[in-house]
């Protein structure tokens, strides 16, 4: 028996995503960010953005001052989000749920941990 594999439908959704959601959320997560996270950030601060997706939410913190790595299970979206943000590094996890001693002292070095729409999720909107 095969298990379901997430990462094969959103490689294949990412024309799609990138063309038709990827700035649907960016306003509401923006303005969630503003409100919620950047009154405890900096600039320079570093920043780990979760299922980062095609990038549009990265690049936007990048923009801002923030150091960015943007973290997604898709290679495709991650291709779309490199080539969108030169500012922001980008990477894909071998697993989505990691085990090892490192995977946990990693979100250490960063400032907060962000996924914009489970910002969007956990404050309940705009």
């Amino acid at each position: 028996m095969s298990g379901f594999d997430s990462r094969k439908l959103f490689d294949a959704l990412a024309p799609f995503y990138e063309s038709h959601w990827g700035r649907a959320f960016l306003e509401h997560s923006i303005r969630l960010f503003r409100r919620k996270l950047a009154p405890q950030l900096k600039p320079g601060d570093l920043v780990l953005e979760l299922c980062c997706g095609t990038g549009h939410f990265a690049q936007w913190l990048a923009e801002q001052g923030y150091r960015v790595t943007g973290i997604d299970g898709s290679r495709a979206m991650l291709g779309y989000a490199r080539k969108r943000s030169r500012r922001a590094s980008f990477f894909r996890p071998m697993s989505v749920i990691s085990t090892s001693v490192t995977g946990p002292m990693l979100l250490f070095a960063f400032t907060t941990v962000s996924t914009s729409f489970s910002i969007q999720s956990r404050f309940g909107g705009c």
